[in-house]
């Protein structure tokens, strides 16, 4: 018999839920289990009926709340991530073509958006790393030897494509080697500063001929930086070696250590 009032039934009934809580979830979720496959067709059928109707109502949702959303989104990206790795690697597998033609197109952003996440997950990253890094030893080792000579073109290419990056990275070695600072410069802003004289010889250096000079050299200590270098002809740069031709200020400066 319904309540003559209704907002004392609908009272009543909130105090029931609220007192039955665990037990109405039980009963519910008994009953979504005994009739699964019965209520996944109901609601595709009713989804499939209704689809255009329902994504617009999921888009004006997202749009006027978009924390929430996101956080949903989240959720589930989680509780389905090997759902998720799965679909992909068949859909990449099924369409290897339009995956790489979508890398290349988009290679700039994707790199920005996966340097955005390495950032905001460098601790699992260095989790990750700690926990197998014996296997990714190995792992890196078989990749190498399986593609050792495609490796050897691709490093031979780039180096030739790439030598000021190569010249600072050899600097670099040179100066961890020695156990120095090392600040990155730029052959050609020491060519522009120095004007293209040789700063031993105070003679222009020939594009063949140029080097670059260590005040002080790195096996006593100086920095492979800026302020430290300076443009030199090849044969000068040799003959100096670490004192020969040593400038006279550093020398008196270094208390007559190089003479």
């Amino acid at each position: 018999m319904p309540y003559k009032d209704p907002e004392k039934g609908k009272a009543r009934k909130r105090e029931y839920r609220a007192e039955h809580k665990e037990e109405i979830k039980a009963k519910k979720h008994a009953d979504y289990e005994a009739h699964r496959e019965e209520i996944k067709a109901k609601k595709h059928a009713h989804y499939l009926e209704n689809k255009e109707k329902i994504k617009e109502r999921n888009k004006s949702w997202v749009k006027a709340n978009p924390e929430a959303a996101a956080l949903v989104g989240e959720r589930w990206r989680k509780a389905n991530r090997e759902k998720i790795n799965a679909r992909s690697r068949a859909r990449r597998a099924a369409h290897p073509e339009q995956d790489e033609n979508y890398r290349k197109a988009h290679r700039e952003e994707l790199a920005a958006k996966q340097l955005v996440y390495y950032y905001e997950h460098w601790e699992e990253y260095a989790a990750y790393r700690e926990a197998h890094k014996e296997e990714r030893a190995k792992s890196s080792a078989a990749r190498r030897d399986a593609h050792k000579e495609e490796r050897a073109i691709y490093i031979a290419a780039w180096r030739k494509a790439h030598p000021e990056e190569v010249a600072v990275s050899k600097r670099k070695r040179r100066a961890l080697k020695a156990g120095v600072g090392h600040i990155p410069y730029k052959i050609a802003d020491i060519i522009s500063r120095d004007r293209n004289m040789c700063g031993l010889c105070h003679k222009r250096v020939a594009k063949v001929d140029r080097s670059i000079d260590h005040l002080l050299p790195l096996s006593l200590g100086g920095a492979d930086a800026p302020h430290n270098v300076q443009l030199a002809h090849l044969k000068c740069n040799l003959s100096k070696r670490n004192s020969a031709r040593f400038p006279v200020n550093l020398r008196l400066a270094l208390g007559g250590v190089v003479c």
